[in-house]
């Protein structure tokens, strides 16, 4: 946030100005309990709790609810930490494995194995992408909810399997490669 927030503001982002819900104790107990969503009953019954008519109740559970949207300045800050770690990760990916042999012969990939040498900057480049991956999924209930949540946790539990996978099988050459191609699209899509 500290340099994303700023960026953002230079470029002209800016959340728009929401309006607020007025306080209401029966209304506020019924959106934390049952959310913005209400059946005619229930929002006939909220109307005669909090002495309002039944529009003002549907108004201020749309206020609530728009109050607990994320900003744009939020979504941007997360954004951008991502395009920034896929954009690394891959051009130090490439960077690693530009000059190996087995990158352009692939069948130097078999080579030796299953007893092939790990280099310490290949195993730096799984420890941090593993690293990254499950600090995915362990933020994910805590980043803004997108409308693929189910999809990008079975998305990154993937990752993480074919990333633990490839390293306990010894296959770090392929899983390497895999790796760049897949950061290659990613820092695309964060755009």
């Amino acid at each position: 946030r500290a340099i994303a927030a700023p960026l953002g503001r230079r470029l002209g982002l800016r959340d728009k100005p929401r309006p607020t819900a007025e306080p209401n104790a029966t209304l506020e107990s019924f959106y934390t309990q049952l959310g913005s969503t209400a059946k005619q009953e229930d929002l006939i019954a909220l109307a005669k709790q909090s002495d309002l008519p039944v529009r003002r109740v549907q108004t201020w559970l749309r206020r609530r609810r728009a109050q607990d949207r994320p900003g744009l300045m939020k979504k941007f800050c997360e954004c951008s930490w991502r395009f920034t770690f896929y954009l690394f990760s891959f051009f130090s990916g490439l960077a690693l494995l530009y000059d190996k042999p087995w990158v352009w012969d692939h069948n130097l990939c078999w080579l030796r194995y299953p007893q092939q040498p790990l280099p310490p900057a290949l195993g730096w480049f799984y420890l941090l992408e593993l690293s990254f991956y499950c600090s995915l999924v362990a933020t994910l209930p805590f980043d803004v909810k997108r409308k693929d949540f189910k999809e990008q946790i079975i998305h990154h539990t993937a990752t993480i399997t074919l990333i633990s996978v490839s390293y306990c099988a010894n296959l770090i050459r392929f899983g390497a490669m895999v790796m760049v191609l897949h950061d290659a699209s990613d820092y695309i899509l964060e755009v």
